[in-house]
């Protein structure tokens, strides 16, 4: 399959207990796939997660077999959080320990950085 054949997809998962409770309605995620779209890539599936961290793991890594060819480990996700605890801002973490372990592809990590700059 030639990369002009290639089909790319996305999820998003949505964190937080205000969402599934109704107090606070979600904006961002219209407003990324929107994005996602203007890029050429279909946003496939949205899940919302609680502020759980074992759910948040779980959630993210079942991704991977829904038809997602990359997948974000429970490990990465802690890693980001004890960086942003410890001081480091979250555009930097998210960077370090996702966009960059997650592939090799330049492309997809400038799409990655995008995103969360997008989204923090």
């Amino acid at each position: 399959m030639h990369d002009q054949e290639r089909v790319w997809t996305a999820a998003l998962v949505v964190i937080g207990d205000e969402i599934l409770s109704g107090r606070t309605q979600d904006k961002n995620v219209g407003q990324l796939a929107l994005w996602l779209n203007d890029h050429g890539i279909r946003l496939a599936e949205v899940r919302i997660v609680p502020d759980d961290l074992v759910k948040i793991g779980e959630k993210v890594r079942n991704l991977k077999g829904h038809g997602l060819e990359e997948g974000v480990s429970t490990r990465l996700l802690v890693y980001a959080g004890q960086m942003i605890a410890r001081g480091v801002d979250p555009v930097t973490a998210c960077e370090v320990a996702i966009a960059s372990p997650i592939t090799d592809d330049t492309e997809l990590q400038r799409s990655i950085r995008e995103i969360v700059t997008t989204v923090i």
